[in-house]
């Protein structure tokens, strides 16, 4: 397909074959009116000289003529001049004699033209007929016919001459030219203006496009111009799209490879549980029997294998994979003894029943209020607000404390990250791991003070 520029060229020679065109039609026309008003006042000066002769026979018929060309025969050439003029509106018409007028009706032709009619007489004299002729008076012209006249008086012309119409057809066709000028100038700038408006705004776009890096489609401004707008706007919707599938695209690369970690946690997992729970066991045997004088140093063993105890239940439980069952539940309940459990604790715009997984909810809510409680000062109560719209039930757990480290704020759910020395650092990824097997999110939100962490899950009571 031809370029823009190539279909503009088209256009522009187009309308130049069609100026050129017209000026031609114009001139043509001009010439055909001036001929046929030329014409037209031929035709009459042919009827004027045609009744000059015929008035002119008749007057001599049967006569000899006159000795000498006297007053009176001026006279009567006058009146037969009058005569064969009339119905002839602006002619003049006469008799010429070796050069001299001897008679003009309604008055004599204007010395001007007075060689050019002495001319047409000579010619018509030689051939014996008549001769026709334009007289060029600068402001005007003349149309001018000559006929030879037979009878007693040799060397006798008669002559008619009527003014050229002023047909204006000159003006009126220099000023067509002009128009036409003009708009094929305007035209050419026209063009030109459009060619250069539309390089400079796709040179605009190309360099903006240029600067495409990892970041996707840059925004672009628009231009003022409606079709490169809608294309523009196109771009940025599309660069919009890209964005987004880019950051989900980063959102699911991130969970799979967190999903991948705890894959390869749980296999370890797995073979440390099975490795070292049997000799856990042994050990717990071992120091339960141990005598009563040596009940310190057994109640210290039996703290530490608790807590290996814990920590291979808690990695097992990041290992299994939650299967909720959602029940129609009293969460005023289910808060209320979460609350009570780790007291001082407050519960704000409790809600009635809602259809979730007791025990997960539970499980949740228990981690996220324990973590609250150590580490908010002592005597200060953890805040539990619950709420809900038509789609989530929503329960926030806030403390006073210190707050997350903003070092691992956005690392707070991976697993191990902790921000306390006794912590295990998966008390946070199973919590979130329970929440999104309901279709619940569990995120860490901004607080003016402590930590708050908001638990959402889907709403329904029925």
């Amino acid at each position: 397909m031809p370029s823009l520029r190539a279909r503009l060229l088209l256009l522009w020679i187009v309308a130049a074959i069609a100026a050129v065109s017209v000026s031609v039609l114009l001139a043509k026309s001009a010439h055909e009116v001036r001929s046929a008003t030329g014409a037209r006042v031929g035709a009459m000066l042919d009827n004027v000289c045609a009744a000059l002769a015929h008035r002119y026979s008749f007057y001599v018929s049967g006569w000899a003529g006159p000795d000498t060309v006297d007053r009176r025969f001026r006279r009567d050439l006058t009146e037969i001049a009058s005569v064969a003029i009339s119905g002839f509106p602006e002619g003049t018409g006469g008799f010429l004699h070796d050069g001299e007028i001897l008679a003009a009706a309604p008055a004599p032709p204007p010395g001007p033209a007075l060689p050019a009619l002495r001319a047409a007489a000579v010619s018509a004299l030689s051939n014996a007929t008549g001769a026709a002729a334009t007289v060029d008076l600068g402001q005007a012209r003349l149309a001018l016919r000559t006929c030879a006249l037979g009878g007693p008086v040799p060397g006798l012309v008669g002559f008619a001459m009527r003014p050229l119409p002023a047909t204006g057809e000159g003006g009126a066709l220099r000023l067509g030219l002009a128009a036409l000028l003009a708009l094929m100038l305007a035209l050419t700038a026209g063009l030109g203006w459009v060619l250069a408006s539309i390089g400079h705004r796709a040179r605009a776009i190309e360099s903006a496009l240029a600067t495409v890096g990892d970041a996707g489609l840059p925004h672009l401004g628009h231009t003022g111009e409606t079709a490169f707008d809608r294309i523009i706007t196109a771009l940025n919707e599309a660069g919009e799209r890209l964005r987004s599938a880019e950051a989900a695209r980063a959102a699911l690369a991130a969970q799979i490879a967190g999903s991948e970690r705890l894959a390869a946690l749980g296999r370890v997992a797995a073979g440390v549980a099975h490795e070292i729970r049997n000799p856990l066991a042994a050990m717990r045997l071992r120091v339960e029997g141990l005598p009563a004088s040596e009940h310190v140093r057994a109640h210290a063993l039996l703290t530490q294998i608790a807590r290996i105890d814990r920590l291979l239940n808690e990695l097992l439980s990041v290992t299994q994979t939650p299967v909720p069952h959602p029940l129609l539940s009293d969460l005023n309940l289910l808060v209320g003894e979460v609350a009570a459990a780790h007291a001082p604790a407050e519960v704000k715009n409790a809600v009635g029943t809602a259809i979730l997984d007791p025990e997960l909810t539970r499980r949740i809510l228990d981690n996220l209020v324990s973590n609250a409680r150590q580490a908010s000062p002592p005597g200060m109560p953890v805040r539990i607000d619950v709420s809900h719209d038509a789609k989530w039930l929503r329960i926030s757990i806030e403390d006073d404390g210190p707050g997350v480290d903003p070092d691992i704020g956005d690392r707070i759910f991976e697993p191990f990250v902790t921000g306390r020395a006794d912590g295990t650092g998966l008390g946070l990824t199973i919590a979130r791991e329970l929440a999104e097997a309901q279709g619940g999110t569990l995120r860490l939100a901004p607080s003016a003070r402590g930590a708050r962490f908001e638990l959402a899950l889907p709403w329904s009571d029925v």
